[in-house]
């Protein structure tokens, strides 16, 4: 694999200059050079936060990425023909984005990208549809992403799928009948916390009796937790990123509120447990099917292979990396060379078996496949029979 410049590596498990050697060996492994890219190679572009409030992603997603280089390279890549990745840091920053965008598709020509934050696919969408470039989306929820055109997929379900579940099982499950919501300051936090309230409330007849607005990257929830704690509601839906889910489920229990939370999907990583650690029992989530203890041979097999290598097992988002470098490799094996004909290829999949589930792509361009309830319990996600 081949970065056209030299990124700072930015990661929430290890220092940042651990994590450089780490990942620099990681790139070895599957070819980096710093050189110019050889003709015969196919490009496949990337738009991630490799630093900025949020660097863990981009950490997903290049151990993702990297393990399906190395799986591509054992089976000879493509008819002997290398993909080369060309990696970008959005920091998560819209305007940065823009920018780094333009260059993926003026400058290197790519036929795909991957990328994810809401606020940065939708500037980086219009770029795409007019030059006719796929834009896969592994992590964000919003639900105006399914406007985004005929190149947009998403390999993740969107917050109107996911919601949905989520609403039910709050009211059925939780038996909750008032909510608070605490979310972030973004598109992301604002749309889907508009979602689950526009579901409780007109759906179920609930109540949101508070609204509590964070910050990207903020750690101190005492005045938040404070308030609602004095509402006393029957849960806290949370929508936000890992560390701030972990630090909210810490401050709760120091100040002794007992409310349970429900978090929003995809906030239930590695950085959540590091940072809640014994506040996270109980902690129930929606969550993609991907499950590396329990679920299909190829989930335990991805997950087996990500332990041995980065010695952690891994969350959803580096397995939805590693299936769309796979899926772009199987669109180059059919022949699929511009953006138009890897974007048929992709609305012609019919249960396409990846590691992090099945892939079937609807009129929008969303996965179908759906979402479970995970609770926390002794240590590890378990799936929550409430039906």
């Amino acid at each position: 694999m081949k970065i056209m410049k030299t990124q700072r590596w930015c990661g929430s498990f290890s220092p940042v200059w651990i994590l450089v050697m780490i990942l620099a060996t990681i790139l070895a492994w599957v070819g980096l050079e710093n050189s110019a890219g050889a003709q015969d190679e196919f490009k496949y572009g990337s738009l991630m936060p490799v630093t900025g409030p949020i660097p863990q992603y981009g950490e997903y997603f290049i151990r993702g990425s990297a393990l399906a280089l190395e799986d591509l390279e054992k089976g000879g890549w493509i008819g002997g023909k290398k993909i080369r990745i060309i990696l970008e840091d959005g920091k998560a920053d819209p305007k940065v984005s823009l920018v780094a965008m333009n260059k993926l598709v003026n400058i290197d020509k790519v036929p795909i990208v991957e990328s994810l934050v809401t606020p940065v696919l939708m500037a980086a969408g219009p770029i795409a549809m007019q030059n006719s470039v796929v834009l896969v989306n592994s992590a964000a929820q919003s639900v105006p992403l399914r406007k985004l055109g005929q190149f947009f997929f998403s390999m993740n379900p969107l917050a109107d799928v996911v919601m949905s579940l989520t609403v039910e099982y709050a009211v059925k499950g939780m038996k909750a009948k008032t909510a608070a919501i605490i979310h972030v300051n973004n598109d992301y936090g604002r749309l889907v916390g508009q979602t689950f309230k526009q579901i409780f409330e007109k759906e179920y007849g609930g109540k949101i009796v508070a609204t509590e607005i964070i910050n990207m990257g903020e750690t101190d929830f005492t005045t938040h937790l404070t308030k609602i704690k004095f509402v006393q509601s029957d849960i806290i839906f949370t929508v936000a990123h890992e560390a701030e889910l972990g630090y909210a489920l810490k401050k709760a229990r120091q100040i002794g509120l007992k409310t349970p939370f429900l978090s929003g999907p995809g906030m239930t990583g590695p950085m959540t447990i590091e940072i809640a650690g014994e506040a996270i029992e109980g902690l129930k989530a929606p969550d993609y099917v991907f499950d590396p203890y329990n679920g299909t041979e190829r989930m335990k097999a991805f997950g087996k292979k990500y332990k041995e290598r980065f010695k952690i097992m891994p969350y959803s988002f580096p397995a939805f990396s590693y299936d769309s470098v796979m899926l772009y490799a199987d669109a180059l094996k059919s022949g699929a060379r511009t953006g138009a004909q890897i974007r048929d290829f992709y609305r012609s999949l019919k249960g396409w078996v990846g590691v992090s589930g099945p892939v079937t792509f609807d009129q929008d361009g969303i996965t179908t496949t759906g979402a479970v309830i995970r609770e926390f319990r002794n240590g590890v996600f378990v799936d929550v029979k409430w039906k």
